[in-house]
């Protein structure tokens, strides 16, 4: 058994079988953050976390091409908010219900004001069966993108242009041929 996952809450399994039989799909809206599992404890049945510190919207709700049965949530703990521990993780739905609960590696999240600040991404893989009854979505606004994407991207577009510079300057000179 891993030692970091996250649960349903009973209410969040209530809602979860709702929506795979007739209701509208689980939507997951907020991600809070705690420093009140300090022994990093297994997730429980629990309807609120023990020292909440900060609240945020989900990032990103995706699942994996590998296995459907799983949803990965995101969000960000942005830097101007920090001085405190985080090891344990709750998931919200659209009416404000706590759905999901988790545990997290003890990390320390700093603000600049202490000399060093940072974004700190929460990532959380949640077991939902069929990712057909949850809702999948990207906010654009909040989307984070790593250093290796952007790279990744720049160099798959330059190259593209550059591929499509060489084709069509071969087609001139092919035509230039042609036309003596």
């Amino acid at each position: 058994m891993t030692n970091y996952y996250c649960r349903l809450t009973p209410r969040g399994a209530e809602k979860l079988a709702q929506a795979a039989i007739n209701g509208p799909p689980l939507e997951f809206a907020e991600i809070a953050v705690g420093d009140g599992n300090p022994l990093e404890l297994e997730p429980t049945d629990a309807t609120v976390l023990v020292g909440e510190r900060h609240r945020m919207p989900v990032n990103t709700v995706y699942s994996p091409e590998e296995d459907q049965s799983v949803v990965i949530i995101e969000g960000a703990v942005p830097n101007d908010v920090g001085g405190f521990d985080v090891n344990e993780v709750a998931l919200f739905d659209a009416d404000g219900e706590l759905v999901a609960v988790a545990n997290y590696p003890s990390t320390r999240k700093t603000v600049v004001t202490n000399g060093i600040g940072r974004v700190l991404l929460i990532r959380i893989m949640l077991d939902v069966g069929s990712v057909d009854n949850v809702a999948l979505q990207i906010d654009p606004a909040m989307v984070m993108a790593t250093r290796q994407f952007v790279t990744m991207a720049i160099n798959a577009l330059t190259q593209a242009i550059t591929d499509g510079f060489l084709t069509k300057a071969g087609n001139l000179a092919a035509l230039a041929d042609k036309a003596e």
